[in-house]
């Protein structure tokens, strides 16, 4: 019986004791269930029973964003995946990035389950899956950048027929100044030259402002959303790397939660 099913069946004190559960039935390695009102309020939480009573929707994880906001949004609109980062038990409870799963019990709470990026491996030589594939893509970006000029880089980043725009993978190379001026963009070449350093994502991400920190710390993941064109919510899971030559600048790639493959 899946968690949901579990759930309508026993009623949500049952559900909620069996959830809090550190060693219960639906805890499975670093997968385990956890439970919300839809105002925010937590049910359950088997790895830190602290919060339960306490209201999540202001929390944010490494990227700042509001990702119980973002859960809670998802489940009520049917439910579907989320990603973003949250601190893994088994790992010295160290945030990592995160592919997880909501839905709705009833109109009154949710549940949530998930699976660090880092489980996702490549069974035939133990690479992770997406994180690198988009770590490989913006490595030899960045070692090609490092390689020739400043403005031959940009050229090449700005072109939709060369190497750096993999359209089936939704994957193209986004560069920027340190103030947020967009130096390449080949999917939107029209705003080449914009300033977006302020731009702010879906609950609270200031993407361009991270991705500044995360270059200037020598590079890793940001995740951020949107709203998409079909009224559901948005995701992309983007690798960020300075450029340490020439004025220093940054570049970043990634890929879209509707793409990835498991």
């Amino acid at each position: 019986m899946n968690a949901s099913e579990y759930a309508k069946e026993v009623g949500m004190e049952e559900a909620a004791a069996e959830f809090n559960d550190p060693s219960g039935k639906f805890v499975d390695g670093t997968m385990y269930i956890y439970a919300l009102y839809y105002n925010g309020t937590y049910i359950a939480q088997p790895f830190n029973q602290s919060l339960v009573g306490t209201n999540g929707l202001s929390a944010t994880d490494t990227n700042g964003m509001r990702f119980v906001e973002a859960c809670r949004d998802v489940a009520e609109s049917g439910g579907g995946e989320v990603l973003y980062t949250y601190p893994n038990p088994s790992d010295n409870m160290t945030y990592e990035e995160k592919l997880g799963y909501v839905y709705p019990v009833d109109d009154e709470w949710w549940i949530g389950s998930g699976i660090y990026l880092d489980d996702l491996v490549d069974k035939t030589n133990s690479t992770p899956l997406y994180l690198g594939y988009v770590k490989d893509f913006m490595t030899g970006a960045a070692l090609f950048a490092e390689n020739v000029s400043m403005d031959e880089a940009i050229s090449v980043f700005n072109n939709q027929s060369g190497d750096y725009f993999d359209l089936d993978n939704g994957m193209y190379v986004l560069a920027l100044d340190y103030d947020g001026n967009i130096l390449a963009h080949p999917a939107y070449p029209e705003i080449i030259g914009e300033n977006i350093y302020d731009r702010e994502m879906k609950f609270g991400v200031k993407s361009i402002q991270r991705a500044a920190e995360i270059a200037r710390n020598g590079g890793g993941f940001i995740i951020y959303s949107y709203d998409g064109t079909d009224g559901t919510i948005k995701q992309n899971l983007n690798y960020v790397m300075p450029v340490e030559k020439d004025d220093y600048w940054i570049i970043s790639s990634g890929i879209s939660r509707d793409l990835l493959q498991y």
